[in-house]
């Protein structure tokens, strides 16, 4: 039994070991073009967000102090906005600009 238990062991060494092959061939098959990143369009430096459900959301009102600040999104993607009501933002995209 002892000798089945070594056996099992060496075998699963190897497998495992196997795993860590050396050989990393990149676009060895002809068929994959690889794109020179050099010839890659710049970034934008902004990208979009999708506000979903039970989303917390900073809002700040320029000179209205008052009503500035955390507002949580529903299970349907509405806020409570003090004036305004519920206020459907969910399924909305905001657009960030990256620095």
């Amino acid at each position: 039994m002892n000798n089945t238990v070594t056996f099992f062991v060496a075998a699963l060494s190897v497998a495992a070991l196997s795993a860590c092959a050396t050989d990393r061939t990149v676009a060895a098959d002809s068929s994959i073009e690889l794109t020179d990143l050099a010839k890659l369009p710049a970034p934008t430096g902004e990208f979009f967000y999708t506000i979903g459900p039970q989303e917390k959301l900073e809002i700040e009102v320029v000179g209205a102090e008052e009503i500035s600040g955390a507002y949580l999104t529903d299970v349907d993607g509405h806020i409570g906005f003090p004036y305004l009501g519920l206020v459907k933002v969910g399924g909305g995209r905001l657009v960030m600009r990256l620095k």
